[in-house]
């Protein structure tokens, strides 16, 4: 079209140069063949944008699928599976655990979040059968305070009244934060019992949603996260879409690119393209699988660590029993202090509480960082995987959190949950294999491992591509791989995808 349109234009120029210019008569006639000449090209333009505009509409009308009836299900397969382990209490399947750690880290100048988090604790005890009323809160006289006014704002937590006792009891007992985490953390243990009992029935209700309970939990767990896998692979609508918002670049997908980077991985030889995808997907899995380890790597030592060190398995109750001593002295020291103040005194009680409570926070310090070590000693012995290691500490939310902070203080709530959502799914990746048969106790070079497989199958790989960002590249090449057999099994013409991203251009010019 683009040479029919010159070759116009040019025979236009060649009437317009023949045409008299000599009185105005001429000169207004030459105006007006020169105001339609360019009428006509102006209509022309316009028909070529809207064909232009036609064109692209069949993609940028195209919507990402989400896959959510996917995801729903994978939800409730995780939850069960954790409902249904033996590796954890109620406390932590029911994420008090969690709830407690951001109430303990929270931050002063978020009063708001910390209440939510409170209200959070609250609606777990209610759900498990268990009313928290203003008389539960008796562990001091400013927890019973502050959670008067909560329970009168417990449905307003904006509200600025609330906002203002805590200011104002902050200021008498700096404490209060800690407190309401030891009286919950003594409601728990009071009410024990009955959390467990709840598990079971929410357990029970979780598996009646599944055809073989749970018998087939983890292969259902397994066959879906699969099937989700490679209903994304073969997704055609959101391939194009990834092209068409620059996920995917067209120019990295041309055939001699592309046999060039699988020549990389497989030779010169011919291979067949469904050979090379298998190989690719597994190599994938595998490399995948790698790099989490990698990045988990510093966790994995740990907990070999912990595993291995000598331990007395009877610290977390003696911590216990020593905990309800204290509890029983401060509550009695709770019914003799008057709790006055005035601005030359306090109560000659207050230091002998907070003492006591400090004390008591203390023995709960002990416990929480022994609970790991405590788990690991029950539920491992030298021949268990390390996919069991890591299954029975990603029940732990806590364990993971504080190594989060040990590597960056400033991390914030959303980018710990962030990190254990990540790495629950990689504990639970069927496609696993290293973690499913290394024992927490063997050793070995894992690198080589995935070299001299890999070679059997006559692939190309080297120590130097899976280093660092050597291995980034090879994850992205490979998948590539993927997507460039799948464009040719789904008929992507990537002229057209071509054509689409100029036409594109175009429009943004216009």
């Amino acid at each position: 079209m683009k040479e029919i349109i010159e070759k116009e234009i040019s025979l236009s120029k060649e009437v317009f140069h023949s045409l008299p210019f000599n009185n105005q008569k001429n000169k207004n006639k030459f105006l007006g063949e020169i105001t339609n000449e360019i009428t006509h090209y102006e209509d022309m333009l316009q028909q070529i944008y809207q064909e232009l505009e036609n064109r692209q509409k069949v993609y940028l009308n195209l919507k990402e699928n989400d896959y959510k009836e996917y995801t729903a299900v994978l939800e409730q397969l995780t939850k069960a599976l954790s409902y249904t382990n033996n590796l954890s209490t109620a406390y932590e399947k029911l994420k008090l655990d969690k709830q407690i750690y951001h109430l303990v880290h929270y931050q002063q100048n978020n009063l708001s979040k910390n209440n939510q988090v409170l209200k959070k604790i609250i609606d777990i005890f209610e759900k498990a059968g268990i009313p928290l009323r203003l008389q539960d809160f008796s562990y001091t006289k400013y927890v019973n305070q502050y959670m008067e006014s909560f329970f009168t704002y417990q449905y307003c937590l904006e509200s600025g009244d609330l906002e203002k006792t805590f200011e104002e009891i902050y200021w008498k007992d700096p404490y209060i934060i800690l407190e309401l985490e030891l009286n919950i953390r003594m409601l728990y243990l009071k009410h024990e019992k009955k959390f467990e009992k709840y598990v079971q029935q929410v357990t029970k209700q979780l598996l009646s949603q599944f055809e073989k309970g749970e018998s087939n939990l983890i292969e259902d767990y397994a066959y879906l996260r699969k099937k989700l896998e490679q209903v994304k692979i073969e997704d055609k609508n959101n391939v194009l879409y990834h092209f068409v918002h620059g996920d995917y670049r067209v120019e990295d997908y041309y055939d001699n690119k592309m046999e060039g980077m699988i020549q990389k991985y497989f030779g010169q030889n011919n291979h067949n393209m469904d050979e090379i995808y298998q190989t690719s997907l597994k190599l994938l899995h595998t490399l995948t699988e790698y790099q989490n380890y990698i990045k988990y790597e510093s966790m994995i030592d740990k907990i070999k660590k912990l595993y291995q060190e000598t331990f007395d398995k009877n610290v977390i109750k003696k911590q216990l029993k020593t905990i309800q001593t204290l509890e029983k002295k401060l509550f009695k020291l709770n019914k003799k202090s008057t709790h006055s103040f005035s601005k030359t005194k306090v109560d000659k009680l207050e230091p002998e509480i907070h003492k006591t409570i400090q004390e008591i926070h203390e023995q709960y310090k002990v416990i929480d960082q022994s609970i790991i070590q405590f788990v690991l000693k029950n539920h491992l012995q030298d021949h268990s995987t390390l996919f069991k290691a890591l299954l029975l500490v990603q029940q732990y939310y806590c364990f993971i959190a504080d190594l989060c902070k040990e590597k960056n203080e400033q991390i914030s709530d959303e980018e710990i949950m962030q990190v254990y959502h990540d790495f629950t799914l990689f504990v639970l990746d069927p496609n696993n294999t290293m973690i499913n048969n290394i024992t927490i106790a063997e050793q070995c070079d894992i690198k080589e491992m995935i070299i001299a497989n890999y070679r059997l199958l006559g692939m190309q790989l080297s120590s130097d591509l899976l280093n660092g960002s050597n291995l980034e590249e090879c994850i992205s090449e490979l998948n590539k791989i993927m997507i460039y057999y799948q464009m040719k099994k789904m008929n992507i013409n990537i002229q057209d995808l071509e054509n689409m991203n100029k036409i594109n251009k175009i429009m943004e010019r216009k």
